[in-house]
């Protein structure tokens, strides 16, 4: 097989034309007289040819018939050939078609493979909701690390405030997000990558989200240094190849054009000489200019730095060339910015020219198709191949890239219509019968649609050989029929469940009809009843002339007809009644008719009156509010404000409405006094309720200021539309006052006006936190006062006030104005000085020192030498914690006292002295860790009655401590320390929730009671009550009932009134009160009535005492005797030997208890032993 040249090919002449060319005799037809075709083989002298042409209307070919001898086709044969020419060139086209797509698909699958971007999809917070594979691979991440914050996890810190910033900037202006950032995957290594997204909104233009592609461009760095040797090798390859090249430098504008670069456009090299690279834009056609420089400008973004772009360049010859360049930039600047460009281009003239031809005729037979909505099919029932056009694809929901089989092609039909269309299929295969049918089918997507099908048969020797036909989609069509239905029955529905009635007045006769319904809105039953007849006797005499006036207007401009009215019902009542009526064009009658409707509007009008009274009702209210209140409408424009709104903001109701809500309402932040979110305005952006930021005050129109606090509200109508805002606010300018002096005190102290000990803790826990970090060195010092108890003891608690205020004054004149100075007790300091070596904090603490030396308080002629002695702590990196440096600034505080008062010491690990003093202060800390990991134990040691009135099961409770070795210490080893470093107050409400824990998980019917110590620090604390009494309360009436709270005389006596109310307090929840040690103070005897004790526990010096010492023996029975005579029991505690028990028997004590009675054991084990008693000894 061979190609006939085209100047003797008959074809030539048939592609000219669009019909059949046929040739009778060629040897008489001039044209091919001479052909070598006819005058030679194969000896042609009969032609007939069809065109072979494309959906674009393109004549590529021909189909033909020749013959050695004359002849002639009928005009069923010419028609045959051109059908058949058809179904070639649609054969034609399936094939280049599907050749096309494999391509594609393929060219589609190598792209995928090999692309190196990962993809992702976030919400408007920044987390991860889809990534690709290659995302997770450039993360170093699983698919549950990547989703949520993972990526934001692994970002370098140097970069994360750049990234998200970048990011808050994408989501709220829409900007493009473009950034390259390090990320530290969990191997451990760094990748560098660039991410590039953009915004992602939803039909109502809410931010949903990001969408975006990730690259690694860790190698692109590396490549960066080799791109220099790759040009010049680069050069040597295009010089030996002959390729169109040139390179430029964007920074000195020179350019190298080669020899085939010139010789594209008709050039040669001497046109380029003094020419710079700035000049090359100009030979670009004025339209794609812009593109081309849009595309360097996109490369030298990118880190490839590679773009392509095709243009029209302008030839010497004055004509236009299409060409092709790809560049690249090949280095760059310090800066980062392009410097050396290299580009290659090609001469596309000829492939666009046909492209655009082959793109005009698509386009053509596309838009035929889509405006038509029609699509095309055909079956080769020979192969049982099934072609379809684009748009019977679009009209099956498949993309223009599906290829349909017969079995996928019936299964989109819907089950019910399956069956026609087969049957339909059949005969037309069988019979050759055209089919045309309106049938359901189902789209790919789900959506069910109505079509038009259409087929017909080509047969041949009597069978069919292929079908064809045509698809249309009538959805809309077919919605529209049976939207009609259904219209037709809602108004049916509507008129009748709605409490509609019609009415129609014919013009020609003036007869007035209703319906039923109409009737029912007249209150008349009866239908047989004349309609105009009801209409003129109940229409309400007053709205008569209105509604008649309204109606004649509308009969005679032709205009809609509205009016409201009442009617008076046959019993009387008075309803409320709607119409609007149109004239209509009757085709039946002479005359147009007036076709209306009514319905029943009472209620509304109820209601309308009800809201008008509501309304007014809230606007006193509104009046008459202590809060001010400003409305808005929806441009934060004011509408109303009250009374208080007007005072406050200093605007009148009718100055401020129609004004911005900004400039009525001016508020500032009172500390910067910046302005303030207006909250108006941020309720109307946000569609919700919002307050106001802490701390913003109003400057009203006078200048005055109010601190304040609001809501503002959005008022939304019933389809939740937002109409406004109404703004509350109130005064509160006093009540900031009130908080800032509570705050004040809360962390001041009041006599002094220096830092409390709470805020001087919370100051150095962050200097300590600081040091540890190593950004800081501080100093600590710790004052104690040498003479201070004299002056108390001397002049009173009123001078030692005064000399603490003065005190004060020396100290702050000596430190500096950054340092914390502070008072932690009652002639003890602390300063805190901050970024301050130990060498400047002992000059400090000196200066101090010699201040005090040189004081001296002036009190009724007496002056009094008052000193202080000074512990001084470095606070740098081997700061443990706040306690331990007290501890030390304490014990280098006391060593400095004890060397001789008004003297520094500084505390080092390597001094003997302060070493020891330390060991005794490190019980804070092991007594802060036995809180903490439950390290404290309960013991209890019962009490024998001896006189038979205190008859039942008695003990006291008492404190160990367990070592980690299971040892245990004696409370008088660590309550000195405790009570030392106020940890007293936490162990006594330890003791006590632990004791009640005890009693409610032990049975207790057979315990008489069980008795608590307090120490003399809590008895003092308020805190410690309130908490006491809720533990208690909460413990019941039963636990109270057997629980004595023992406190020492000492600590009453020195707290009188605090312990007096503390007893009180007890008492009323069912406690009783022992007084402990009793003895040991002096003057005891005047106390005791003021207590109002339960018992009185004598001292256990004296009952030691008892044998030996006749002062002590003496002594104990005075105390038994009073206590007899205020009715109150006597215990006596440290009973060790019998014949001590003898001796306390005869002097009438009521209990005793000791070691001659029980050891202490383990509260459990005594609440084990049903009577709770140990042996002696034991």
């Amino acid at each position: 097989m061979h190609e006939t040249p085209r100047d003797v090919a008959f074809c030539a002449h048939t592609i000219l034309q669009d019909r059949v060319l046929e040739i009778n005799d060629a040897r008489i037809d001039p044209r091919f007289a001479r052909n070598p075709l006819v005058t030679g083989e194969p000896d042609i002298r009969f032609y007939a040819g069809a065109p072979l042409t494309t959906r674009e209307g393109l004549n590529v070919g021909s189909l033909c018939v020749i013959d050695r001898k004359p002849g002639l086709l009928t005009e069923t044969q010419k028609q045959v050939l051109l059908d058949l020419a058809r179904v070639a060139s649609h054969i034609l086209e399936t094939n280049r078609a599907a050749r096309d797509h494999a391509r594609l698909a393929a060219e589609h699958a190598v792209l995928n493979d090999s692309a190196p971007m990962g993809l992702y999809a976030t919400n408007a917070a920044g987390q991860c909701i889809r990534v690709n594979t290659r995302w997770m691979e450039i993360y170093g991440q699983t698919i549950e690390e990547s989703l949520g914050d993972g990526w934001t996890n692994c970002l370098d810190p140097s970069d994360r405030a750049r990234v998200w910033q970048s990011w808050n900037e994408t989501v709220a202006t829409g900007t493009p997000f473009d950034q390259e950032f390090r990320v530290l995957r969990p191997d451990g290594s760094a990748r560098i990558v660039r991410s590039v997204a953009r915004r992602v909104e939803d039909g109502a233009g809410q931010v949903t989200g990001l969408f975006g592609v990730a690259e690694d461009v860790t190698q692109l760095r590396d490549q960066a240094r080799r791109l220099e040797a790759k040009r010049d090798r680069l050069n040597l390859i295009t010089q030996a190849t002959g390729v169109a090249t040139i390179e430029w430098n964007e920074a000195t504008k020179e350019l190298h054009p080669s020899l085939e670069w010139a010789a594209m456009t008709g050039q040669t090299m001497a046109d380029f000489e003094g020419m710079t690279s700035d000049q090359l834009i100009d030979w670009v056609h004025p339209d794609d200019r812009q593109r081309v420089l849009e595309s360097r400008g996109r490369a030298s973004l990118l880190p490839s730095g590679e773009f392509s772009v095709e243009f029209r360049k302008k030839h010497a010859a004055g004509r236009w060339i299409w060409v092709l360049m790809r560049a690249r930039i090949v280095t760059r600047t310090a800066e980062g910015k392009p410097e050396w460009v290299f580009a290659s281009q090609v001469d596309v003239s000829e492939r666009r020219l046909t492209e655009e031809k082959i793109h005009q005729s698509e386009r053509l037979l596309s838009k035929m198709g889509e405006v038509a909505g029609v699509g095309g099919w055909n079956l080769d029932l020979e192969t049982m191949v099934l072609t379809w056009t684009d748009e019977t694809k679009k009209i099956h929901g498949m993309a223009t890239s599906f290829q349909p089989d017969v079995a996928q092609a019936i299964l989109f039909y819907t089950p019910a219509s399956r069956p026609v269309i087969q049957t339909a299929v059949d005969l037309a295969i069988s019979e050759g019968r055209p089919f045309d049918l309106e049938l359901q089918l189902v789209q790919a997507g789900g959506t069910l649609v109505w079509v038009r099908a259409v087929g017909a048969a080509e047969r041949k020797d009597g069978r069919s050989v292929a079908l064809y036909g045509a698809f249309q989609d009538i959805t809309d069509r077919i919605t529209r029929q049976h939207a009609l239905i259904a219209e037709h029955r809602r108004v049916v529905l509507a008129t009748d469940s709605g409490g509609v009635g019609i009415w129609e007045l014919d013009l020609s006769s003036n007869s007035l009809t209703w319906d039923r319904q109409m009737f029912r809105l007249y209150g008349v039953f009866d239908d047989a009843v004349a309609a105009d007849t009801v209409w003129e006797s109940q229409l309400h005499e007053d709205d008569r002339a209105r509604v008649e006036a309204s109606l004649g207007a509308a009969l005679t401009d032709g205009r809609r007809f509205e009016a409201e009215f009442r009617v008076r019902w046959p019993d009387g009542t008075i309803r409320h009644l709607r119409s609007m009526a149109d004239v209509v064009e009757n085709p039946l009658a002479r005359a147009p008719v007036l076709l209306g409707v009514n319905w029943d509007v009472t209620q509304l009008r109820t209601l309308t009156a009800e809201l008008a009274e509501q309304h007014e009702m809230m606007r006193v209210t509104l009046r008459s509010i202590g809060d001010a209140v400003i409305t808005t409408d929806e441009h934060a424009i004011v509408t109303w404000l009250n009374p208080v709104a007007e005072m406050m903001t200093g605007w009148s109701l009718a100055e401020a409405i129609g004004r911005p809500m900004a400039k009525i309402f001016q508020i500032v932040n009172e500390v910067t006094l910046k302005p303030a979110l207006n909250p108006v305005d941020l309720c109307l952006a946000e569609r919700r309720v919002v307050g106001l930021a802490a701390g913003t005050i109003l400057i009203s129109r006078n200048g005055e200021r109010y601190g304040i606090e609001d809501s503002a509200a959005p008022i939304r109508d019933d389809k939740n539309t937002i109409l406004g805002v109404v703004l509350v606010f109130h005064d509160v300018t006093t009540e900031r006052r009130l908080n800032a002096e509570m705050n004040y005190r809360a962390t001041h102290d009041v006599l002094t006006g220096m830092t409390n000990r709470s805020e001087f803790e919370v100051r150095l826990r962050r200097a300590v936190q600081q040091a540890q970090a190593g950004e800081a060195v501080h100093a600590l010092l710790f004052i104690d006062l040498d003479h201070f108890k004299l002056v108390n003891d001397s002049c009173g608690h009123a001078a030692g006030d005064e000399v603490l205020q003065q005190v004060t004054g020396i100290l702050k004149g000596t430190v500096r104005a950054r340092d914390t100075l502070a008072r932690v007790g009652g002639d003890e300091f602390a300063i805190l000085l901050e970024y301050c070596s130990i060498e400047v904090a002992a000059k400090i603490a000196q200066k101090i020192c010699d201040q005090m030396e040189i004081y001296r308080y002036s009190h009724n002629d007496r002056r009094l030498r008052i000193g202080a002695s000074i512990g001084v702590v470095q606070v740098n990196e081997s700061a443990a914690s706040v306690a331990t440096l007290i501890q030390a600034a304490d014990a280098a505080c006391l060593e400095a006292k004890r060397a001789g008062r008004n003297q520094i010491r500084i505390w080092t690990e390597r001094d003997g002295a302060i070493r020891n003093r330390r060991q005794e202060t490190n019980w804070a800390a092991r007594l802060e860790a036995a809180l903490d990991q439950g390290q404290f134990r309960l013991f209890a040691q019962p009490i024998r009655t001896v006189d038979p009135a205190h008859g039942g099961h008695h003990a006291e409770v008492l404190l160990r401590l367990a070592e980690p070795d299971g040892s245990l210490v004696l409370p008088g080893q660590f309550l000195p320390s405790a009570e030392r470093f106020n940890l007293i107050g936490p162990i006594d409400r330890w003791v006590l929730e632990a004791t009640l824990r005890a009693m409610q998980d032990h049975p207790v019917a057979d315990l008489c009671w069980l008795s608590v110590n307090i120490s003399g620090r809590s008895l003092s604390d308020i805190a410690f009550h309130r908490f006491a009494v809720q533990a208690l309360q909460a413990a019941g009436p039963v636990l109270c009932g057997k629980l004595v709270i023992e406190i020492t005389e000492t600590a009453a006596v020195s707290n009188l009134v605090n312990a007096a109310a503390f007893i009180e307090e007890v008492h009323a929840l069912g406690l009783r009160v022992s007084l402990d040690d009793f003895g040991a103070g002096a003057a005891s005897f005047g106390y005791l009535r003021a207590l109002k004790v339960d018992f009185l526990k004598i001292d256990g010096q004296f009952v030691q005492g008892l044998l030996h010492d006749p002062l002590s023996r003496v002594t104990v029975q005075c105390f038994v005797d009073v206590a007899r005579v205020l009715g109150i029991p006597t215990v006596a505690e440290f009973v060790d030997r019998p014949d001590v028990l003898d001796v306390l028997t005869g002097m009438g004590i009521s209990l005793v208890q000791g070691f001659c009675i029980a050891h202490p054991t383990p509260i459990e084990d005594f609440f084990a032993e049903p009577r709770g008693l140990a042996q002696p000894g034991g």
